[in-house]
C-alpha cells in the first residue's frame, strides 16, 4: 500500500442476529473479493482492515 493513501467508503448493510445487541466495536475490511460470501475475506483477499472500539446498544 502506498504511504499516505486514503479512500472513502459507504457501508451498505450489516447483520444483527439477536436483539438487543451490545456493540463493542466495528471491524471494517477493504478486500478484493466480489462473490457475495458473508464470511470474512482471507488474508490474501484483504487489502486493509481496521477495528474501531465503541460501545452502543441496538434495540427493537
Amino acid at each position: 500500500m502506498t504511504p499516505g493513501w486514503t479512500t472513502t467508503f459507504t457501508v451498505t448493510g450489516f447483520q444483527v442476529f439477536r436483539l438487543p445487541c451490545e456493540v463493542t466495536g466495528i471491524r471494517a475490511m477493504l478486500h478484493m473479493r466480489n462473490n457475495g460470501s458473508l464470511t470474512p475475506p482471507t488474508p490474501s483477499e484483504t487489502i486493509a482492515e481496521a477495528t474501531f472500539p465503541m460501545s452502543f446498544q441496538i434495540r427493537r
